[in-house]
């Protein structure tokens, strides 16, 4: 097929269960949901693309996760694996695809984590911190141009819908208002610069806004009151969509992107709440690959792709890459992938095997190393540790779930049965056996590859860390 751009677009923390048009709604069963999903933009495109709805991520946080999108390898082989502490070190797609003459773009609301500090934007033409008007001004300059496009939006996080004033305005501050007044909870009066959540180029107001919003999240989730929160996270989506997506689409039909481009949609992890997570990354990491966070959603729209075709089949993130290439006809030369082309769409691809590992670290160290980073405004070395907390391999049926203590001990081994997301022993069968070679492989190497990069934790920052915590910081 002739296609002359390359969009990729990335919707920070979707499930791909809340896509209305996705019609496997097991996992969000559990939830007992009052608002109704409303997403007819991403409807359109799974009605009218090539939608993977087990589509499954190698991380619960965004900076891995998207490395793995945007290079088809995982983690160990692209260097980004723990929280955001080491840079890329393996080519993006739109590295190759500008080697290959297309004038590149890189788009994000996360610049802190998706930018030049990690190395992200190695061979970009143009860099956009979420100004979609600037990034379309530079598109309709260079629409004669063959185009690699890469926007990441980050609104469907919490505070879900909102991300930033911007985008939320007085929605936003009545929102905050009406929670802290629902939940009775005392509003913080002052924005606490030492948490990592607000550390970056926002107002003062704003730091205030997500500090109280999260804030509410905590009550709630202490009261047990996942199917309300579950409630606001999806009502963040339809305000997304609503008020930022829609236009957004609306804008590349306009300068007419949708006729001529290939355009994909992908989700680089999900969210869950429950007694064990506290959406994703947080709460017991020893449940932080639950299905809700690991499974995302994958679509590929063309003028010349199959519509309405819904694929059920296991795939990976890492496969979005080998895809984008083959659908191009443009050979592999020197790059070597760790997914596989899921193209053509219509031949059903099985056995693939999903790898997702969840790391832990002293997020007051964290938080020390971000604003030291933020300060410079270049990566340094980190002072603080990782380890691995979480590691699951996956198949279409069967996953494996991984604990570890800090000193790399085997805690706890469960056994799941993917098509009931339930836990079923199947210990000691063949399968098992097999599963579990695979993932200890994948350790193996992984651990290899990733403490060559270990920096000793220095002990003043510790020290400092300490009483952060003393503080309620990061807690």
């Amino acid at each position: 097929m002739k296609i002359k751009n390359v969009i990729i677009i990335s919707l920070d923390c979707l499930r791909a269960d809340c896509i209305q048009a996705n019609p496997d709604k097991q996992l969000l069963k559990k939830y007992n949901t009052k608002i109704k999903l409303k997403t007819p933009t991403l409807d359109w495109f799974v009605e009218n693309g090539v939608f993977f709805n087990q589509c499954i991520t190698v991380a619960p946080y965004t900076t891995p996760a998207h490395a793995s999108i945007l290079t088809g390898v995982w983690p160990y082989n692209h260097g980004v694996i723990d929280f955001f502490r080491n840079k890329l070190k393996a080519p993006t797609i739109l590295s190759i695809l500008k080697k290959k003459g297309f004038n590149t773009l890189f788009q994000t609301d996360y610049p802190f984590l998706l930018g030049s500090n990690l190395e992200f934007t190695d061979r970009i033409d143009k860099f956009v911190v979420e100004k979609e008007k600037e990034s379309f001004v530079w598109l309709k300059e260079n629409e004669n141009k063959p185009l690699a496009c890469f926007f990441h939006f980050a609104s469907i996080h919490s505070p879900y819908g909102f991300f930033n004033l911007k985008y939320g305005g007085n929605d936003y501050r009545k929102k905050v208002k009406s929670l802290l007044k629902k939940y009775k909870v005392i509003s913080d009066i002052k924005a606490n610069d030492g948490q990592h959540f607000i550390t970056g180029d926002f107002t003062e107001e704003e730091k205030l806004l997500k500090q109280n919003y999260l804030k509410v999240l905590d009550k709630m989730h202490k009261l047990g009151l996942y199917d309300e929160i579950m409630d606001l996270y999806i009502e963040g989506i339809n305000y997304f969509e609503k008020n930022r997506f829609r236009l957004f689409i609306k804008n590349l039909k306009r300068l007419g992107l949708l006729e001529n481009s290939l355009i994909i949609i992908v989700g680089d992890h999900g969210e869950t709440w429950d007694r064990n997570n506290k959406g994703h990354g947080r709460g017991d990491l020893e449940d932080g690959l639950a299905e809700g966070i690991i499974k995302v959603p994958l679509i590929f729209y063309g003028s010349d792709l199959p519509k309405g075709l819904l694929n059920n089949h296991q795939v990976r993130t890492i496969d979005v890459v080998p895809t984008i290439l083959s659908i191009l006809e443009l050979k592999k030369e020197k790059e070597s992938f760790d997914g596989c082309s899921l193209f053509p769409f219509e031949k059903q691809q099985d056995g693939l095997i999903a790898f997702s590992h969840a790391w832990h670290s002293d997020s007051a160290l964290v938080t020390i190393f971000m604003d030291e980073v933020y300060k410079k405004g270049k990566m340094g070395k980190a002072g603080f540790d990782s380890y691995l907390a979480s590691a699951s391999v996956r198949t279409d049926k069967w996953k494996i779930v991984q604990n570890y203590s800090v000193t790399k001990k085997l805690k706890k081994v469960r056994f799941f049965n993917v098509d009931k997301d339930e836990e079923e022993d199947f210990n000691g069968t063949k399968v098992s056996n097999i599963l579990s070679q695979k993932i200890n492989k994948y350790n193996e190497i992984t651990y290899k590859n990733f403490t060559k990069r270990i920096k000793p934790i220095n002990m003043e920052e510790k020290e400092i860390a300490k009483k952060l915590r003393e503080l309620g910081y990061n807690v």
